[in-house]
């Protein structure tokens, strides 16, 4: 068996581990294909995002909490700006990067916080999966499922009390994984061009 069938066998182990500094560069890759993964879904959404004039990578994590977005800004640029917004959003202490191994290679990521409610609101802490991305050589392999089992673990120990995830409606497959593995249909966001 050659190495490159090795290392995605069906049976392969799959662990789940933090973020470390010396992670960027194969993340900065992963989150590479995540981006354009999500602009061949959906179109519209090479289109959507702007860096700001005069704007720092610091300041775009500052402005925008969801990181899925500042990736969209940053994609198209070089690596090092996406580099920099991973490590800066590794280091706020209300969200958490997940890494998936495959054989000794990372194969997937999870991006998850944990915040307040108002105080109105039944729940006072609430878990948001920010994104997540899984290469497509190792689905359906459980690597997906080893990954929401380590955030869940980890918003329970936040005190989360329920949990939320965004996926665009394209996204078939992704929907119903999450599905498979305990998440309904909430709520609907609806969009129209009006250029």
């Amino acid at each position: 068996m050659t190495e490159s069938s090795s290392r995605h066998d069906k049976d392969a182990a799959v662990q789940i581990r933090p973020f470390r500094p010396g992670d960027g560069a194969r993340l900065v890759r992963l989150v590479r294909d995540f981006c354009q993964h999500h602009r061949d879904c959906e179109p519209l959404e090479a289109t959507s995002y702007v860096m700001p004039p005069d704007t720092t990578v610091a300041e775009l994590v500052d402005m925008v909490p969801e990181a899925y977005l500042a990736f969209q800004i940053l994609f198209p640029g070089a690596d090092e700006p996406l580099q920099e917004a991973i490590a800066r959003y590794a280091d706020r202490p209300d969200m958490r990067w997940f890494l998936a191994e495959v054989n000794g290679v990372i194969e997937g990521f999870a991006l998850a916080g944990v915040h307040d409610m108002l105080p109105f609101m039944a729940c006072r802490r609430a878990g948001h999966f920010d994104s997540a991305y899984v290469t497509p050589a190792v689905r359906r392999r459980g690597v997906a499922r080893a990954l929401n089992e380590a955030v869940l673990a980890w918003m329970r120990e936040q005190g989360a009390e329920t949990v939320r995830l965004d996926v665009l409606v394209c996204y078939r497959e992704a929907r119903a994984a999450w599905v498979g593995v305990g998440y309904r249909p909430y709520y609907t966001v609806m969009t129209r061009d009006l250029r």
